[in-house]
Formats: structure tokens, C-alpha cells, sequence
């Protein structure tokens, strides 16, 4: 669990928002941040005598509610740059120019949904910064509409076809799926020279979908290869940290280190909750195109 915690934290020391996420807490001793889990990997250096869990750790005082900090401050830092590495439905592509994570698999709760969103082969990007974001949470049973909205396939990096949902989302049940996506992960191949994760899922059968991430460690540059099994209405939404500007030249959007390069785009405002009944606005890149394949190009300066 801890070595999860460690690779799922992104260069900029924040979690992945992926399914939902209320900020519900038992003891306040964490982080105030509620996205920043680095704190835990303090405690698991300690339980563990680990010197690299705690190269990746953040320490604050609180934590002495559970763990002498003379046992922490006495483990020697091991330095180390985290490879590509798989876990169960979370398939991780990383070194010390990119963070790429990516989700395949269940959709939770014994595939019943629960807690999860329709964000199969959905992926966050994140760089010196966090680049590519999820949407979050947003809110409960206290708004159905919005609740649904940030369990969309449309408000994940994922690809959707005909305007459907991956999982069918059932307006009055807030915390049920259909579960129809089945995801599996194809190929997960590293080598010194290029890495590729390619995956499949059949929440629009007949209709299949297949996603090929492959990435050039040389020349940090990645390419996006979304395929269908038949001609439909494909649709692609980027949804950019806020935090980003953005500028566009010939047919590139360009932001910060990160430079993208997709077909037919338009720019829209989309909408991003950073924690349990925040709702703020950002920027989304929206490709759309009839056919059996989209291509995005990425490139990390």
C-alpha cells in the first residue's frame, strides 16, 4: 500500500483524483492538502526501516501522534527516480521527466461502480507541473446533476463514442453503474528506449475501444492512438489544470513545458472540483472526429 502511495504521487507530491473523494477524514492529523498522501509514506518508512519511502516522504508534527520522529529523522534517504510499474488497474508510466497514470480495470465496489467514475484508459499527465487533471468529485446527493456530470465519460480523459457513457449512469442512483466496460490492459512494455500501455474496453459493444499510449524516453515524446472497431462520432476531452496558460500556433496548444498536438480541437470551459464541494472552472481541449482512430500528439520540452 505504501509503495502504491509513493508511485501514484505525482512530481508535484499530489494524488490522482481518481473515483470519488469527499475529504472525509477520522483524525486530523494529515496534511491539510487534502490531495498530498505523502505524509503516510513518513509512517511507512518507519514501520518498515525504508529508506526510500522516506526519500519520497514529507514529515510536520502532528505525526507524532503516531511515530517518534527520532526513528524517522535516524533513516538514511535513498534517492532514487521512479521507474514504470503496474498495479492492479493502474498502470503507471513515469521517470524524471514525465508522471502518466492511467486507469483499466474495475470500476469499484465488486464492479457495481460505487465510488467510481466512467474513466476507463482515462490518464492524467503531469510534468514539472500537473499538466492534464482529473475533474474530481464535486458533490454527493446534494446536487444529482453535478454529481453525474463529474462521473461522466466526458469529464475524464477518455474517449467517447456516439455521445454514450462508458458504464450506463443511472440519474437515481447515485453510487450504482452498469457495469459494461470490462477493461483489460493489452501490453505493458518497458524498455530503455520506449514504453507502451495499451488497453481495451467494450462499454460501447458492439462498438470496442482500444487506447495505445507510447512514449520515446529520448525525445519525450508521446503519442495517443485511440481506435474503434467501427466508424462513430469519436470525441476526446483534455481536461488542463487551471492553474495553465495556454497559448495555440500552428494547430499546437502549447502550455508551459508541455506541447499537444491534436486533430480537429476546439478549447471549451469545462469544470474541475479540487476537493469535496469546490467547483471551479478550466480549460478543456476538445477533439472531436467521425472515424476509427484519433491521434494526439504530446511532446515535453
Amino acid at each position: 500500500m505504501f509503495n502504491f502511495i509513493m508511485y501514484y504521487t505525482s512530481p508535484t507530491g499530489q494524488a490522482p483524483q481518481i473515483g470519488d473523494t469527499d475529504n472525509g477524514r477520522i483524525l486530523d492529523i494529515w496534511n491539510p492538502n487534502i490531495n498530498d498522501h505523502r505524509d503516510l509514506l513518513s509512517i511507512g518508512s518507519v514501520i518498515f526501516n525504508n529508506p526510500e519511502l522516506k526519500s519520497h516522504s514529507i514529515w510536520h508534527n502532528k505525526l507524532e501522534l503516531l511515530i517518534h520522529k527520532s526513528d524517522y529523522s535516524k533513516i538514511k534517504t535513498k534517492k532514487t527516480i521512479l521507474q514504470p510499474k503496474q498495479f492492479t488497474d493502474f498502470y503507471i508510466l513515469r521517470n524524471k521527466d514525465i508522471f502518466i497514470l492511467i486507469h483499466c480495470g474495475s470500476i469499484g465496489r465488486n464492479n457495481l461502480g460505487g465510488h467510481g467514475h466512467n474513466d476507463q484508459l482515462s490518464f492524467i499527465l503531469s510534468a514539472n507541473q500537473d499538466y492534464i487533471i482529473d475533474g474530481g468529485t464535486g458533490v454527493y446527493t446534494g446536487n444529482i446533476k453535478l454529481r453525474h456530470k463529474l462521473r461522466s465519460t466526458s469529464t475524464h480523459n477518455a474517449l467517447s463514442v456516439n455521445s454514450l457513457e462508458q458504464n450506463k449512469i443511472q440519474v437515481v442512483k447515485p453510487f450504482i453503474m452498469d457495469h459494461r466496460t470490462f477493461s483489460k490492459c493489452l501490453k505493458f512494455e518497458v524498455t530503455d528506449k520506449n514504453w507502451i500501455f495499451e488497453g481495451v474496453h467494450r462499454g460501447y459493444y458492439p462498438i470496442i475501444v482500444k487506447r495505445r499510449i507510447e512514449y520515446n524516453v529520448k525525445t519525450k515524446e508521446f503519442k495517443i492512438t485511440d481506435t474503434t472497431t467501427k466508424e462513430a462520432n469519436l470525441k476526446l476531452n483534455l481536461h488542463l489544470n487551471p492553474n495553465l496558460k495556454i497559448t495555440t500556433k500552428d494547430n499546437k496548444i502549447k502550455l508551459n513545458k508541455l506541447e499537444i498536438q491534436p486533430e480537429n480541437y476546439k478549447i471549451i470551459q469545462g469544470i474541475y472540483s479540487e476537493g469535496y464541494g469546490h467547483i471551479d472552472k478550466t480549460n478543456v481541449v476538445s477533439i472531436e472526429k467521425k472515424g476509427t482512430e484519433l491521434v494526439t500528439l504530446f511532446k515535453i520540452k
